[in-house]
């Protein structure tokens, strides 16, 4: 009688969890058509109310954001992902606390550096990305700010995903911010003000982040804080095993 009790459970369980893999499938699929449409739309707009050589300027300076942006995030959404799951899988919900500081910290301060770099050299990185007149300097100095909050917000998205919740990718990565970057864009265009064609595209980043903070704190819950935090001996565990398995995804995810 127990055994079968237990059976059913067992099944019961597998069931949800193929009903929440398919039920999250489904989601990112259509956030995927959405976050597709929606850039392409973008790509038409910029090219519609620019001339060639300034969006080619825009679309070089993107470019080399989001490229920053993938090297100083270090593979630490991925390996936030598969800890978070791990940890909580295994009991350990105290190691929580230490993973995201384990991933945030060094992702952020990389970021910072290449934030300052960017706002530093931001002349001769546009010569480099073939804009011999420098006129795209001060695009670059707009999305070297956001690039720190970029990662912030991709470490964020990655956590709630550790947490089995595809909601806040879906809402705040797949539709939010690129819609919230194409009305900007378009309404600057429109409007005549070219030069805040960066502060449309980067201010998305902003909203997303505070966004993306919000919903992990709200998923998070008590749980990192009522396990605690784990003792001083384990926080080099967690440092560990939490960079050696990200390190070399991050290595790939540059190449």
């Amino acid at each position: 009688m127990t055994h079968a009790v237990v059976g059913h459970r067992a099944g019961a369980d597998a069931t949800g969890d193929l009903t929440a893999v398919a039920r999250g499938g489904m989601a990112n699929l259509v956030g995927a058509v959405c976050s597709a449409g929606t850039n392409f739309v973008l790509v038409l707009v910029v090219a519609r109310f620019l001339s060639t050589d300034d969006a080619g300027r825009f679309f070089a300076a993107t470019s080399l954001f989001l490229v920053l942006e993938t090297v100083g995030r270090l593979g630490a959404d991925t390996g936030l992902v598969y800890f978070i799951a791990r940890w909580r899988a295994l009991g350990r919900d105290s190691s929580i606390g230490a993973g995201l500081r384990a991933g945030m910290v060094p992702v952020l301060a990389l970021c910072v550096a290449l934030s300052v770099a960017m706002l530093v050299f931001a002349a001769p990185l546009a010569r480099r990305i073939g804009d011999e007149s420098a006129k795209s300097a001060g695009l670059l100095r707009v999305l070297a700010v956001a690039l720190p909050i970029a990662a912030l917000y991709d470490i964020s998205l990655g956590a709630t995903r550790g947490f089995a919740k595809m909601r806040p990718t879906v809402l705040v990565e797949k539709i939010g911010r690129p819609l919230a970057q194409l009305l900007l864009v378009a309404a600057v265009l429109v409007f005549g003000w070219d030069a805040g064609i960066g502060l449309a595209w980067a201010l998305p980043y902003a909203g997303a982040a505070l966004v993306a903070v919000l919903m992990l704190r709200s998923i998070m819950g008590g749980r990192a804080r009522t396990a605690g935090d784990p003792s001083r001996q384990a926080v080099p565990r967690v440092l560990r095993e939490f960079w050696s398995f990200t390190l070399p995804r991050a290595v790939a995810g540059v190449a």
